[in-house]
């Protein structure tokens, strides 16, 4: 699968339920997720990917050093825009790029990649906040959630096997 559509295809579920999510249980802080929010996961899986998509044209990736925009995780309508703008301006040329993960200064501390390799991290990431993201819904009663909402894709074809949770 194509890792624009991997991509399009987390960025809709996790869209669809925020998009209905009650203001207050986007901004509330949850005891179990180290008192983080759906709004600061969101938010999270928001900024890396705009480190990605604004690194393209440099050639360079920096996730440490991204905007930490607080105002996303306190708006829903705010990140489920950043996050529709985002993903109408990802589907960029495949390139090499530099990802940096320390000192910015340091060449010892960056990682020659592919702009479309960083797509697919974003991906997993996603899924991997999304799976947070679930339990501060099951926290609230919300139960009924999309099909696949915060499992990796090797995951859905290992249990569509009939193999369990894999």
């Amino acid at each position: 699968m194509n890792v624009f559509v991997q991509l399009e295809d987390q960025a809709k579920l996790l869209l669809d339920v925020i998009s209905t999510l009650p203001e207050k249980n986007y901004q509330q802080k949850i005891p179990a997720l180290y008192h983080a929010s759906i709004g600061d996961h969101t938010r999270h899986i928001v900024e890396i990917l705009q480190c990605a998509v604004i690194g393209h044209a440099a050639g360079v990736i920096d996730y440490h050093h991204r905007e930490r925009n607080l105002l996303l995780a306190e708006d829903p309508s705010l990140a489920i825009a950043t996050l529709q703008n985002l993903l109408q301006h990802c589907k960029l040329d495949n390139k090499a790029v530099n990802v940096i993960h320390g000192d910015a200064s340091n060449h010892e501390d960056q990682v020659l990649s592919t702009y479309h390799r960083e797509l697919l991290y974003n991906v997993e990431h996603t899924i991997h906040h999304m799976a947070l993201i679930k339990v501060a819904l099951f926290h609230f009663g919300i139960l009924e959630l999309p099909e696949g909402f915060g499992m990796a894709y090797s995951t859905i074809t290992y249990k569509n096997k009939g193999e369990g949770v894999g």
